[in-house]
């Protein structure tokens, strides 16, 4: 059985932001497939963190170094990418006037719409941290 996955670059991106500032920016995924399967994705903004003495991600819990989860806002958030094409994530973070000083942590994730899952058709295939 064939498997296909999106691929995201970059990775990552590290802004540095003053209050009020404003930042647009871009991710690219990518269909790296070279049959003929069309692949859908998602995107979508969570926290980023680490727990626990192993470091451990979470991309769950909300805390004061999180807040640019609700600063980041993200254009063309799902579609569908045909074999061996790319398109790019647009994302803007506007950072509040009265945003407290230090880092701000967190990730766009682009998630796969599976046809063949049965847990909502969705598997996280990549994660990209900004």
């Amino acid at each position: 059985m064939e498997t296909s996955s999106l691929t995201v670059m970059p990775m990552s991106q590290e802004v540095t932001l003053t209050p009020g500032e404003t930042y647009t920016g871009s991710i690219t995924v990518a269909n790296p497939d070279t049959s003929t399967s069309a692949l859908s994705y998602i995107a979508s903004i969570a926290p980023y963190g680490v727990t626990g003495t192993g470091y451990d991600i979470d991309l769950f819990s909300e805390t004061s170094r999180t807040d640019m989860v609700h600063w980041l806002s993200i254009d063309n958030a799902s579609g569908t990418l045909a074999p061996n094409d790319t398109v790019d994530i647009h994302f803007t973070i506007t950072v509040p006037s009265d945003a407290a000083p230090g880092g701000q942590y967190a990730v766009i994730k682009v998630a796969q719409k599976d046809t063949a899952a049965t847990n909502d058709g969705l598997s996280v295939g990549n994660v990209y941290e900004a």
